[in-house]
């Protein structure tokens, strides 16, 4: 069972190293992203954006009537930005110049109204103003291209935000322990009964493990190593069973005509008829009949303590 807990320790230090990992790379990707989104913003739509419009209110010029146009550089600029439309407004809110403007644009804005669509939108155009010498540019792109949200925090919450940063982290790190603490639990219950199984296993006994759980397969091939490891100590007892009936039926059968024989030497041996020589003889052939008689017990009695029987 000690190695059981070692398994079930070193998941759990695992788990939660690979979860430390994770929210590391995950935490340093999140910030690459972002500074390389804010760069590009800041490099490939910001400078880019006032670099247009500076070209556009570059190349507008009264003409020779007095009225507002636009050089070939500045339309050029238009089109590079991918605007709509475009118009320009005196101080006082009046339109004195346009460029492909669609229906719905009003003659003169009121402050409020500037104010409005600089933020938001005119007539649903995402619209970029810009302050030059002529007056107040205004510049829309197509209706899919910008999305403008209004987002606002108090003073208060942005200087929370790192509490609420280190709040959140400490959070995810007790779910991450959580979870790898129970995820390594059920390893444990799973594993468990296959160890249990195993000790009894090792010390020659049946097992019958549950079939359920992430270990149901382990637990099937362990039942059936122990029915197998059953039928072969089974067939092994039976055979050191008949073994041991055939050896002591050997023995039986032996022990029988050995006695006879035994007797016949004892006989001849103590007949003071027959010659010396033939008397000697007979006494060996009783001696090497009672040692054959001995071996026989030994053998037979060996048989039954190997196999654990009763003698």
């Amino acid at each position: 069972m000690k190695s059981l807990f070692r398994i079930y320790r070193r998941y759990i230090f695992s788990a939660i190293w690979i979860a430390g990992v994770v929210i590391c790379v995950n935490l340093i990707v999140f910030l690459s992203v972002q500074a390389v989104i804010h760069s590009w913003n800041e490099e490939s739509g910001s400078s880019v954006l006032r670099s247009q419009l500076n070209r556009v209110a570059a190349a507008l010029a009264p003409d020779g009537e007095g009225q507002m146009s636009l050089g070939a550089d500045g339309e050029a600029a238009l089109v590079e930005a991918e605007a709509q439309f475009a118009f320009l407004l005196s101080d006082d809110g009046t339109r004195i110049w346009g460029w492909k403007l669609p229906e719905g644009i009003q003659e003169h804005y009121t402050v409020g109204e500037v104010a409005s669509f600089s933020r938001w939108y005119l007539l649903d155009y995402p619209v970029r103003v810009w302050n030059c010498e002529q007056g107040l540019l205004v510049v829309a792109n197509s209706r899919e291209s910008v999305a403008k949200y209004s987002v606002e925090y108090s003073r208060s919450t942005v200087q929370n935000v790192p509490f609420f940063i280190l709040a959140v982290l400490g959070a995810n790190l007790l779910l991450i322990l959580f979870l790898a603490v129970l995820s390594g639990y059920r390893l444990y219950e799973g594993l468990r009964p296959i160890a249990y199984g195993l000790d009894r296993l090792v010390d020659g006994r049946r097992v019958a493990v549950p079939e359920n759980g992430i270990a149901r397969d382990l637990a099937r091939k362990l039942n059936q190593v122990s029915r197998i490891l059953e039928v072969q100590r089974q067939n092994l007892n039976q055979r050191d069973t008949a073994r041991t009936e055939w050896i002591s039926g050997v023995s039986h059968d032996i022990r029988t005509p050995l006695s006879m024989v035994m007797g016949y030497a004892d006989s001849l041996e103590n007949d003071a008829a027959l010659p010396e020589e033939a008397r000697k003889e007979a006494g060996i052939i009783r001696e090497q009949s009672l040692k054959i008689k001995t071996l026989i017990e030994d053998l037979n009695l060996t048989s039954k303590l190997e196999y654990h029987m009763q003698p």
